[in-house]
């Protein structure tokens, strides 16, 4: 088999085909994020190998598998964003698409009208917010810990709870609805309706709730932790010895060179900084 690292370097979204210097094969795509295995139906064969759209969000990687083997019917080109399988496509814009499907020897294109599909929905208004041990506070907009002086030199985790309806047109079978909170600093693990529906660790990372919303009032919970910077930063000296490490270390720590991160200004933004909104795709299925 071949196996083929492939990752994104740079600090914006990536959108070009790849060729991959293979040849009669079957093709998998394994998520190193989810642990997701599914097999490649966008592709087209070339006199170079085997040629794949490749979209990747910034510093994204992915894994691609070839096995020995003869390709299978498969969608040659399309403008749909992605597929199910060779007859169910995805997209997140009502018009028209097309896609080109190759069947045996023959390369069909069809054209298909998509309509149905409702707007993205930005989720706003009064957050609650926890930080740690302290009294739960609302507040009116997302912003970095680090502009608040009282909560500039919090490390540690800070809850975000709030409410959001969904009319009937965004609870459907044919309907994906996708989480994106936009900026984070730095991990939020996502909780919808009392369920944990995964961890944000990455830039553009978005987390699937189709199945875990419902017509109505919803809650969504977000659990942010930072870095512990922002509470070195606020140290002038460091903290005493505790008594069972001072035989190990042999005395009181020396004090004369304080680190240089005592007192570091430039602290990296902390908390959920959004927007956060839900996105939407349609399954369409294709005759």
């Amino acid at each position: 088999d071949d196996v083929y690292f492939v990752t994104n370097v740079q600090d914006k979204a990536s959108e070009i085909p790849v060729t991959f210097r293979v040849k009669d094969s079957s093709m998998e795509k394994w998520n190193p994020y989810s642990g997701r295995i599914s097999k490649i139906l966008i592709y087209e064969e070339t006199e170079k190998g085997i040629r794949i759209p490749l979209k990747l969000a910034p510093y994204e990687s992915t894994i691609f598998v070839f096995r020995n083997g003869k390709t299978v019917d498969h969608i040659v080109r399309t403008d749909f964003e992605g597929a199910g399988d060779l007859n169910i496509l995805y997209t997140s814009e009502n018009g028209k698409h097309f896609v080109e499907q190759k069947v045996g020897n023959h390369v069909k294109r069809k054209y298909i009208n998509v309509s149905g599909i409702p707007a993205p929905l930005n989720i706003s208004g009064k957050w609650k917010l926890k930080l740690g041990s302290n009294p739960a506070k609302e507040i009116n907009f997302l912003s970095s810990w680090t502009d608040d002086p009282q909560m500039r030199h919090f490390s540690g985790t800070g809850v975000y709870d709030i409410d959001f309806r969904l009319d009937e047109k965004y609870v459907n079978d044919n309907i994906i609805l996708k989480l994106d909170l936009g900026k984070v600093g730095v991990v939020a693990e996502i909780i919808i309706n009392d369920k944990n529906a995964g961890t944000v660790w990455m830039r553009d990372q978005k987390t699937d709730i189709t199945k875990l919303v419902k017509k109505g009032r919803n809650h969504l919970q977000v659990k942010v932790t930072n870095l512990l910077i922002n509470r070195v930063s606020a140290m002038t000296k460091p903290l005493p010895l505790p008594k069972e490490m001072l035989e190990h270390y042999g005395g009181p720590l020396d004090v004369t060179n304080l680190p240089r991160e005592f007192g570091y200004d430039a602290l990296p933004a902390s908390g959920l900084l959004g927007p956060v909104r839900i996105e939407t795709l349609k399954k369409v299925a294709i005759e």
